[in-house]
């Protein structure tokens, strides 16, 4: 037990080596012992080299035996007033008090090691020995001691004091501590050191006074700027001859360090736009302190709202009120403020912006320019409505919601197939009929509607048409989605349900632009077709009695831009009526008269509106054209009749059916289509004959049928028709058959439908 004491002592007082200490301290022998005094004070000291006299007092263990100390220390201190006294070596090595005038003759009052206490009476004069335990427990240390003063003891309290060149004075706290009983004081004066007085300081020497009770005065010390750039300069202000029972502390002395401005610094932001994701916050703004960072340096901060901002953030919804003070400590350059970020869950398609601004540093000049920074909210949330599984509801039979699809994602195929996200509706029919559902057409926008109860399994109801309108049939109680996208911005959607139907003009279908995005159905009628006759057609239900206004009109707005406007009363006779429908009715006819007048002309146009539909009923196809064909440019050979002669075992013929049109008793040929030309051929031999239609590079779908004519008609004994190679190029088109000489053969050319009226037009 005893070992481990002793290993323990040896290790905490064997701190620092003798080494750099030759010699024994002038205070080795008790003789010699260094005086100190005061109620308060510290001294520093050291055993290194030192030694024991013979007689010098030991320290006793705690099993009452002695130590072996052989390095002691002498110091010798008077007591100036009664009271309990504490003396501190920092824990270095062992320490007592003695009383007593011979170093073999002392009374022992105080033993222990690193600090004692004991009760001092005024006037005696205590020994002080700090002593080292063997031969290695030397130590240097700090001799500190305490007399509580019931007047008090008088310190700086800092005793460090920075102060700017153009403050114009440094103030400096002294502090009683220990006692504040009666009137006490003391005097001070200041000293130069780098700093010159009167030059960058004024000399300055007075008093300070401490009533009953007072703690703590304050004087001040002017400071002079100079015009010269210069490194930090101090000077000292001392306390002197203490009054009125007072004790001068430790803290007798304060440093005043003088710094001139250009050495404090200047602060700015380092970035004035700060960008933070709204999940991630907080916002972290760093201030940079440069062309100086001498001495401390603090300013005020604060958020503000962005008046100026586009879309400016909320305090309290998307950012933390922020306020409060950035300290810089001496040769600091940089500190941050963190702006707590909410993370709500509205979404905000635009960056949210607020302010943070420095004020008020707390040296005057040391703000730079850059102290106002933008910091940017990005959130991360989805636009309502962008998903398909989380869709806006709407409800009603009729109704409109205002929404924008400004930020919205693709979820797969179909937003892809038109390059734009969409914002998805949730809607659930209250009856069954039929829904309209339109968008307005200043942006862009399309609508389409949707069945099914994933992305993956909707199946479309009403195209994908991406059409500004969407019609669907819908049934009591069924959910659908309803799509629209490709504006960008903000948008109206309406909706309206029926069960009276939809009214629609129908007939021939001449061909339909894909690249419209309200394809409307075309007619065709040629000059010598007397009346037009256009199918209305009621869908979606029969309930009760509807109607729509018709009108027969020229396209002189140039609705669908080709052809020319044909004119009323020339080419085709204007009307305007009603078409009813009463309940259970599906279809109704518009005639229309076409005119047919001696002038060679192109093709022209008219169109046939519906409009003001009653009784509930909705408009379906309101809007269509109708080309009339001028027969003075027909073909020759357009008609079976006229069909054209030719001779010969082999010929060549250049057909042209650009202008044909089909007969009502013509045979039905391959492809059914009926710009036909027609060929009367007698062979004059019999075998394998063949008739050739060379497309030249044409893309359209030619066809070369060939027939005998009997008593019960044409017969079909050859037929062929356009074929393409892997690169789109066309081949001959061949029909071959058996030839039977003297029979008279019947051979037509003819393009599909829709190619033939490509080239018309």
């Amino acid at each position: 037990m005893k070992t481990t004491l002793v290993s323990i002592v040896a290790a905490i007082c064997g701190v620092f080596s003798g080494a750099a200490f030759a010699q024994a301290p002038a205070n080795d022998n008790f003789a010699n012992a260094q005086s100190i005094s005061g109620g308060v004070g510290s001294v520093n000291g050291n055993n290194f080299n030192a030694t024991m006299q013979g007689g010098e007092p030991n320290v006793i263990n705690y099993f009452g035996t002695p130590y072996s100390l052989n390095s002691s220390v002498w110091h010798a201190w008077t007591a100036p007033r009664t009271g309990n006294v504490t003396f501190n070596n920092g824990f270095q090595c062992f320490i007592g008090a003695y009383t007593g005038t011979a170093v073999n003759n002392l009374t022992t009052v105080s033993q222990s090691y690193g600090e004692i206490s004991f009760a001092a009476t005024a006037g005696t004069i205590y020994r002080i020995q700090n002593t080292g335990y063997f031969g290695g427990n030397e130590a240097a240390f700090a001799l500190t001691w305490d007399l509580p003063n019931p007047n008090g003891t008088l310190s700086f309290n800092p005793s460090a004091v920075d102060v700017d060149e153009t403050a114009g004075t440094v103030t400096l706290t002294v502090e009683r501590v220990g006692g504040t009983t009666g009137t006490v004081g003391a005097s001070y004066s200041t000293s130069a050191g780098s700093a010159a007085a009167g030059s960058d300081y004024t000399t300055t020497s007075s008093t300070v006074s401490f009533g009953p009770g007072v703690s703590s005065q304050t004087f001040t010390v002017p400071i002079l700027e100079d015009p010269t750039v210069e490194t930090p300069e101090t000077f000292t202000v001392t306390l002197n001859t203490p009054t009125g029972g007072a004790d001068l502390g430790a803290a007798a002395t304060a440093t005043v360090t003088i710094i001139g401005d250009e050495a404090r610094g200047v602060l700015n932001f380092e970035n004035t736009f700060v960008g933070v994701l709204e999940p991630e916050g907080p916002a972290v703004l760093t201030v940079r302190r440069t062309g100086g960072a001498t001495g401390p340096l603090s300013v005020n901060y604060t958020t503000a709202t962005d008046g100026g901002g586009f879309a400016p953030a909320t305090p309290g919804s998307d950012f933390t009120t922020t306020s409060g003070t950035l300290n810089f400590a001496n040769a600091q350059t940089s500190a941050t403020i963190n702006v707590p970020i909410i993370n709500d869950p509205n979404y905000e398609p635009d960056q949210e912006t607020f302010l943070v601004r420095l004020s008020n540093p707390s040296v005057p000049g040391a703000l730079g320019g850059d102290f106002e920074a933008t910091v940017a909210i990005e959130s991360e949330d989805k636009i309502p409505g962008d998903d398909f599984a989380s869709p806006l509801a709407i409800t009603g039979a009729t109704g409109s919601r205002d929404a924008s699809d400004e930020g919205a994602t693709s979820e797969g195929p179909y937003e892809d197939d038109f390059g734009v996200g969409v914002i998805w509706f949730g809607w659930t029919a209250p009856t069954t009929g039929v829904v309209r559902f339109t968008v307005p057409e200043d942006f862009g926008h399309f609508v389409d509607i949707f069945r099914g109860t994933t992305y993956g399994n909707k199946v479309a109801m009403s195209g994908p048409s991406y059409g500004l309108t969407a019609t669907a049939a819908v049934t009591a109680g069924v959910t659908y989605h309803i799509a629209v996208g490709g504006g960008g911005t903000d948008f109206t959607l309406s909706w309206a349900t029926t069960t009276n139907g939809v009214l629609s003009l129908a007939g021939f279908q001449n061909f339909i632009d894909p690249g419209l995005l309200e394809p409307s159905i075309r007619f065709v009628a040629d000059e010598k077709g007397g009346n037009l006759t256009i199918t209305v057609r009621r869908t979606g239900g029969l309930d009760g009695t509807v109607s729509a206004i018709y009108t027969v009109s020229e396209d002189t707005e140039g609705v669908f831009g080709f052809p020319s406007s044909a004119t009323a009363g020339d080419d085709f006779t204007a009307s305007t009526g009603t078409v009813m429908f009463l309940a259970g009715q599906a279809e109704k006819t518009i005639t229309v008269p076409i005119l047919n007048d001696p002038d060679q002309e192109d093709t022209e146009g008219f169109v046939v509106t519906l409009s003001n539909a009653t009784g509930g009923a909705l408009l379906g196809t309101a809007l269509v054209q109708v080309n009339i064909f001028d027969d003075e440019f027909d073909p020759a050979n357009d008609d079976f009749a006229n069909a054209q002669q030719i001779f010969g075992v082999f010929g060549t013929v250049a057909p042209d059916n650009t202008l044909a049109d089909p007969e009502a008793t013509e045979p039905a040929i391959t492809s059914g289509s009926g710009a036909t030309l027609w060929y009367r051929w007698t062979p004059p031999v019999g075998g394998a004959a063949e008739f050739i239609a060379d497309p030249n590079g044409s893309p359209e779908n030619w066809v070369v049928d060939v027939f005998t004519a009997s008593a019960s008609g044409l017969q079909l004994v050859a037929s062929a028709y356009t074929s393409f190679d892997e690169f789109g190029d066309p081949f001959q088109v061949r029909a071959t058959f058996e030839a039977v000489t003297g029979r008279a053969t019947m051979c037509v050319w003819t393009t599909s439908r829709v190619a033939r009226a490509a080239r018309r037009n």
